[in-house]
């Protein structure tokens, strides 16, 4: 635990100082509270007991000033527990800010295969209630153990001077306090590790039901997500409900310990009072006043315990993110790709995700301004060949070059900044359409994003369609927008992208064959950009100066439209398909 603190402590910057003197503040509220009733006891003695030292009568200048000095103690109590509170809420707050950005700057710097293995629920409990937990530890639970301490020590000192023998008879019940602390540590912390586990479950299920509300309606499936819902839902009940009756079972005992104490304080003041001469009505006072000094350490340490455990299942779930360093990173030599792409060459690649076998020995060159059509059926490995130019997966074996230099030598940055991207899984983001055409450059001249909504077939419906035209604000994932529509949006943000190598996975196969022409039309005239189109249909690559298929991670032909449809094969048979044999129809 000692080591996660002090990770975090880290983090704190420049308020370090302003944060430990909030302990500072702390000690002069548990001052002020312990010593509040020692004025009150000498206020008793000197004025009101029947043993009193003086007479009010003849001192009532007196009596005014102890009054005054009792009610500036709370007062400054008051004021010192104020500063206390703002100095430890900014400093938690600047962890929180500090690791939330390192985690977020974390996530975005992590590659595919980490994404692939953790769910967006898990990475959204942590980037929230995980975090909130930290803050809370520095906000709440050390400086409360702090108190609790302070607080034992200064009121046990106070009372010893006053009697030691009764205060020692009060301190009966300590080992007994020790003992249930360490078994209540004990049994709490896997019990709040669960809790974190089934909170990252439900997470993912409400992420999971929200994005794909469409499927859910389409198959009428509300009531079997409710169901699913109920049934995680009740068990964060059962294991929340669980664990709190774990942590009553030793809660009670404090209450118990805490009654006692108080019973014990009263009574055996009364017969100190009755034995002992030297036990005055003030000192009586005095030990009934500060018992809670010695009960609320005990009574709370049960409660700081529990939100201890509950820190450290939380923290563990934020260093293991802290910790860990993604596959795909720039090699400690790495330079800036600052020259043209004039080749592009895969040379015996094979990549393996998981001991299963993605590509197989993938050999093939692009020159630059080339246009190059990929086809193969499903699964084929396509998506995860052209995902290899920016990195996305490293080969497991063979080798990218870029210019004749291995893509491991230049810098990730340069190297995907050469490349723009169209991807299969359309994304849009809550954003207007200019917005998310501009993504890569949001201070992109409104003339830029016009021309490639043109040559993407996306300005007409875009003006006459929308509402606002391109100022619209589209929902999440282009909610509100039919598929082919998002794709036309994602191209022309490919577009403006101003890559070197256009990619396009799969971008026209949710769009007619009257617009799948004008847009290839129009990429056609676009000299001297590289293009790499994946696509299932003949109509998108047949222009091509070169095709390769795929097939199972194999490439098993390569060569222009004529060839392959020559040649027979994969290429061959989906050329019959679509167009039907010997017939070229618009090819």
């Amino acid at each position: 635990m000692f080591a996660s603190l002090r990770l975090f402590w880290r983090r704190m910057d420049k308020l370090k100082v302003p944060y430990l003197t909030a302990y500072l503040f702390s000690t002069l509220v548990i001052v002020f509270a312990v010593y509040a009733p020692k004025v009150i006891g000498a206020i008793i003695d000197m004025f009101i007991s029947e043993n009193r030292v003086k007479d009010p009568k003849e001192s009532v200048d007196e009596f005014i000033l102890w009054l005054l000095l009792y009610l500036s103690m709370f007062v400054a109590k008051g004021l010192c527990n104020y500063i206390k509170t703002m100095l430890l809420e900014r400093g938690s707050q600047k962890i929180l800010y500090n690791v939330r950005n390192e985690l977020y700057d974390k996530i975005q710097n992590l590659d595919m295969s980490f994404f692939s293995k953790n769910t967006t629920g898990d990475l959204i409990s942590r980037l929230t209630g995980d975090l909130d937990l930290i803050r809370h530890m520095f906000s709440w639970i050390i400086y409360n153990a702090f108190e609790c301490v302070i607080m034992f020590v200064m009121s046990f000192i106070v009372l010893i001077e006053i009697n030691y023998k009764l205060t020692l008879i009060l301190l009966v019940f300590t080992p007994l306090i020790v003992v249930i602390n360490r078994k209540m540590s004990k049994a709490l912390r896997p019990e709040h590790q669960k809790n974190r586990e089934q909170y990252t479950v439900l997470s993912t299920l409400a992420k999971e039901n929200i994005t794909g509300n469409r499927v859910v309606k389409a198959f009428v499936r509300e009531e079997y997500e409710k169901e699913r819902m109920t049934v995680e839902n009740r068990k964060m009940v059962e294991r929340s409900k669980y664990t709190h009756r774990k942590w009553l079972k030793y809660n009670i005992p404090y209450n118990i310990i805490n009654s006692l104490l108080g019973i014990l304080g009263l009574f055996g003041g009364a017969i100190f009072c009755i034995i002992d001469p030297d036990f005055t009505v003030g000192d009586l006072t005095v030990f009934t006043g500060l018992t809670w000094a010695l009960n609320v350490p005990m009574l709370l340490s049960g409660t700081i315990i529990n939100d201890i455990q509950r820190y450290h299942a939380s923290s563990e779930k934020i260093i293991s993110l802290l910790n860990i360093a993604p596959i795909v990173r720039d090699a400690p030599d790495a330079f800036p790709l600052d020259e043209k792409i004039e080749t592009i060459e895969f040379k015996n690649v094979t990549l393996s995700i998981d001991s299963m076998k993605i590509l197989d020995n993938v050999s093939f060159r692009i020159n630059a301004g080339e246009t190059v059509g990929i086809m193969g059926p499903t699964g084929s490995g396509k998506s995860m060949l052209v995902g290899m130019l920016a990195r996305f997966y490293d080969p497991t074996d063979g080798e990218i070059l870029i210019n004749g230099k291995d893509i491991r030598s230049f810098t990730l940055n340069s190297l995907r900044k050469k490349f723009a991207y169209s991807h299969q899984d359309v994304f849009l983001f809550s954003n207007s359409i200019e917005g998310n055409i501009a993504y890569a450059d949001p201070d992109m001249p409104s003339e830029r994003v016009y021309e490639c909504a043109r040559i993407a077939d996306a300005d007409t419906f875009i003006r006459r369609e929308t509402i606002d035209g391109y100022d619209t604000i589209i929902g999440e994932r282009g909610i509100g927008l039919s598929g082919g529509q998002k794709q036309r949006i994602a191209l022309a943000r490919a577009l403006a992208a101003d890559g070197e190598v256009v990619i396009l996975d799969d971008t026209t196969s949710a769009v007619d064959l009257e617009t799948e022409k004008k847009i290839q039309d129009a990429l056609s005239e676009i000299k001297g950009m590289t293009k790499i189109i994946i696509a299932q249909r003949i109509t998108s690559v047949y222009r091509s100066d070169k095709i390769l298929i795929l097939e199972k991670g194999k490439l098993t032909a390569m060569g222009t439209h004529k060839e392959l449809k020559n040649a027979g094969g994969y290429y061959a048979r989906v050329f019959g398909i679509q167009h039907g044999s010997g017939k070229e129809a618009a090819c």
